[in-house]
Protein backbone atom coordinates (compact mmCIF):
# COMPACT_ATOMS: atom_id res chain seq x y z
CA UNK A 1 0.00 0.00 0.00
CA UNK A 2 1.02 3.35 -0.88
CA UNK A 3 1.48 5.17 2.28
CA UNK A 4 3.04 8.49 0.50
CA UNK A 5 -0.26 10.79 0.64
CA UNK A 6 0.52 10.60 4.65
CA UNK A 7 3.27 13.02 3.77
CA UNK A 8 1.58 15.15 1.05
CA UNK A 9 -1.80 15.46 3.35
CA UNK A 10 0.40 16.12 6.54
CA UNK A 11 -1.32 18.90 8.04
CA UNK A 12 -5.19 17.36 7.66
CA UNK A 13 -3.45 14.25 9.11
CA UNK A 14 -2.08 15.99 12.03
CA UNK A 15 -5.63 17.77 12.25
CA UNK A 16 -7.65 14.60 12.19
CA UNK A 17 -7.73 14.24 16.08
CA UNK A 18 -9.23 18.14 16.96
CA UNK A 19 -11.47 17.68 14.45
CA UNK A 20 -12.66 14.24 15.47
CA UNK A 21 -13.52 16.23 18.80
CA UNK A 22 -14.64 19.51 17.05
CA UNK A 23 -17.40 17.75 15.71
CA UNK A 24 -18.50 16.15 18.71
CA UNK A 25 -19.28 19.47 20.22
CA UNK A 26 -22.84 20.62 17.90
CA UNK A 27 -23.80 16.76 18.26
CA UNK A 28 -23.69 16.92 21.80
CA UNK A 29 -25.29 20.86 21.83
CA UNK A 30 -27.96 19.49 19.64
CA UNK A 31 -28.72 16.29 21.82
CA UNK A 32 -29.21 17.94 24.97
CA UNK A 33 -31.22 20.78 22.92
CA UNK A 34 -33.85 18.15 21.98
CA UNK A 35 -33.56 15.64 25.10
CA UNK A 36 -32.51 17.80 28.05
CA UNK A 37 -30.78 15.00 29.38
CA UNK A 38 -27.37 16.60 30.45
CA UNK A 39 -25.93 13.43 31.70
CA UNK A 40 -25.99 11.65 27.47
CA UNK A 41 -24.74 15.04 26.08
CA UNK A 42 -21.56 14.99 28.47
CA UNK A 43 -21.24 11.47 27.29
CA UNK A 44 -20.96 12.19 23.39
CA UNK A 45 -18.20 14.29 24.53
CA UNK A 46 -16.43 12.13 26.60
CA UNK A 47 -16.43 9.46 23.91
CA UNK A 48 -15.17 12.27 21.19
CA UNK A 49 -12.37 12.84 23.16
CA UNK A 50 -11.84 9.54 23.68
CA UNK A 51 -11.91 9.13 19.58
CA UNK A 52 -9.76 11.80 19.45
CA UNK A 53 -7.09 10.60 21.59
CA UNK A 54 -7.38 6.95 20.65
CA UNK A 55 -7.13 8.54 17.02
CA UNK A 56 -3.72 10.69 17.83
CA UNK A 57 -2.44 8.13 19.33
CA UNK A 58 -2.62 5.56 16.42
CA UNK A 59 -1.21 8.15 14.13
CA UNK A 60 1.84 8.55 16.15
CA UNK A 61 2.46 5.01 16.26
CA UNK A 62 1.90 4.91 12.26
CA UNK A 63 4.16 7.65 11.54
CA UNK A 64 6.73 5.73 14.16
CA UNK A 65 5.76 2.31 12.50
CA UNK A 66 6.46 3.58 8.97
CA UNK A 67 9.71 5.62 9.82
CA UNK A 68 11.21 1.76 10.78
CA UNK A 69 9.77 -0.33 7.94
CA UNK A 70 8.76 1.92 5.11
CA UNK A 71 9.79 5.53 5.23
CA UNK A 72 7.67 8.27 3.17
CA UNK A 73 9.04 9.71 -0.15
CA UNK A 74 9.43 13.23 0.20
CA UNK A 75 8.06 13.70 4.25
CA UNK A 76 7.91 17.05 5.33
CA UNK A 77 10.64 18.51 7.91
CA UNK A 78 8.64 18.68 10.98
CA UNK A 79 10.12 20.40 13.93
CA UNK A 80 9.41 22.11 17.33
CA UNK A 81 7.79 25.01 15.32
CA UNK A 82 5.37 23.03 14.04
CA UNK A 83 4.33 21.10 17.69
CA UNK A 84 5.09 24.38 19.96
CA UNK A 85 1.56 26.31 18.67
CA UNK A 86 -0.10 23.12 20.32
CA UNK A 87 1.30 23.17 23.73
CA UNK A 88 1.33 27.01 23.70
CA UNK A 89 -2.48 27.12 22.89
CA UNK A 90 -3.15 24.42 25.62
CA UNK A 91 -1.07 26.20 28.20
CA UNK A 92 -2.95 29.47 27.16
CA UNK A 93 -6.58 27.44 27.39
CA UNK A 94 -6.22 25.80 30.53
CA UNK A 95 -5.17 29.33 32.37
CA UNK A 96 -7.94 30.86 30.88
CA UNK A 97 -10.20 27.83 32.44
CA UNK A 98 -8.27 28.35 36.09
CA UNK A 99 -9.66 31.59 36.11
CA UNK A 100 -13.07 31.08 34.41
CA UNK A 101 -13.14 28.13 37.35
CA UNK A 102 -11.90 31.11 40.54
CA UNK A 103 -14.57 33.26 39.23
CA UNK A 104 -17.16 30.46 39.79
CA UNK A 105 -15.88 29.57 43.06
CA UNK A 106 -15.75 32.53 44.67
CA UNK A 107 -18.99 34.00 42.66
CA UNK A 108 -22.17 34.38 44.25
CA UNK A 109 -23.86 31.41 42.23
CA UNK A 110 -21.71 27.83 43.13
CA UNK A 111 -23.25 25.41 40.92
CA UNK A 112 -23.45 26.15 36.95
CA UNK A 113 -26.86 26.19 34.94
CA UNK A 114 -26.58 23.08 32.77
CA UNK A 115 -26.58 24.34 30.01
CA UNK A 116 -22.78 27.18 30.82
CA UNK A 117 -21.04 23.99 32.70
CA UNK A 118 -22.02 21.31 29.19
CA UNK A 119 -20.35 24.58 27.23
CA UNK A 120 -17.38 24.62 30.29
CA UNK A 121 -16.48 20.88 29.50
CA UNK A 122 -16.63 21.31 25.62
CA UNK A 123 -13.80 23.97 26.08
CA UNK A 124 -12.53 21.80 28.61
CA UNK A 125 -12.12 18.56 26.16
CA UNK A 126 -11.23 20.96 23.25
CA UNK A 127 -8.08 22.26 25.12
CA UNK A 128 -7.39 18.41 26.04
CA UNK A 129 -7.48 17.49 22.39
CA UNK A 130 -4.63 19.94 21.46
CA UNK A 131 -2.66 17.29 22.92
CA UNK A 132 -2.71 13.94 20.92
CA UNK A 133 -3.10 16.75 17.69
CA UNK A 134 0.46 17.73 18.64
CA UNK A 135 1.23 14.08 19.69
CA UNK A 136 0.67 13.33 15.90
CA UNK A 137 2.99 15.78 14.61
CA UNK A 138 5.65 14.58 17.31
CA UNK A 139 5.13 11.33 15.66
CA UNK A 140 6.23 12.79 12.26
CA UNK A 141 8.84 14.31 14.11
CA UNK A 142 10.04 10.91 14.97
CA UNK A 143 9.45 9.87 11.67
CA UNK A 144 12.04 12.03 10.11
CA UNK A 145 14.32 11.25 12.60
CA UNK A 146 14.20 7.60 12.51
CA UNK A 147 14.51 7.78 8.62
CA UNK A 148 17.66 10.42 9.07
CA UNK A 149 19.04 7.94 11.85
CA UNK A 150 18.61 4.38 10.03
CA UNK A 151 20.32 6.47 6.31
CA UNK A 152 23.10 7.60 8.32
CA UNK A 153 23.98 3.79 10.19
CA UNK A 154 23.07 1.83 6.67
Amino acid sequence: MNWDWLGKRWVLVVLLPLFAYASSIPISFIAYAVSGNIGMASNILNDGFNMCLGLGIALFLLYVALGIVRPIKDAPKVGLRHIFPFYALFVAMVLALYEVVLSIKHGTSPVLPPMEGLALVAFLGLTWSLIPTGLVAIGLFVHNYVVKYSNEIG
